[in-house]
């Protein structure tokens, strides 16, 4: 635990709110169809984090199943995605770097899952390049 750190985010309107203990691991760039599509945009940015340094105030966020052993959180009232879950407790969570309240607070230090990215999407931005989840940070 890093004494002192919290970065804050939430839903648009307001009703699920969270907090983040610790800074995140990892923050990537996401290129999944299961990321396009829940996001409607071609690509997502997520912070990786502990699951124990991430706390939810509010209403109780609602899951969608999109995977063998994932699911999203969003919330039900505005349709805002939050996060990523495992259902493996002792995995990361993602939040997307969208939600948080102050979202230029974290850039993308690399990209997952090119296989699936979108063709009009040019990366020239340097980051290191996965074309899978596999030889992506752990996490």
């Amino acid at each position: 635990m890093n004494d002192g750190f919290e970065a804050c985010g939430g839903c648009y309107c307001g009703a699920i709110r969270y907090a983040i203990s610790e800074p995140p691991s990892a923050v990537v760039g996401c290129h999944c169809t299961t990321c396009q599509k829940i996001s409607g945009a071609h690509y997502v940015v997520a912070v990786q984090c502990r699951l124990e340094t991430v706390s939810f105030s509010g209403k109780a966020i609602a899951e969608y199943r999109t995977g063998p052993g994932t699911r999203r959180g969003f919330c039900d009232t505005c349709g805002t995605v939050l996060a990523f879950i495992y259902d493996d407790p002792s995995k990361h969570v993602s939040l997307w770097v969208s939600s948080l309240d102050d979202p230029t607070a974290y850039s993308a230090t690399e990209h997952i899952y090119l296989r699936s990215k979108h063709p009009s999407v040019r990366l020239a931005d340097g980051l290191t390049l996965h074309d899978t989840w596999e030889g992506a940070p752990t996490f």
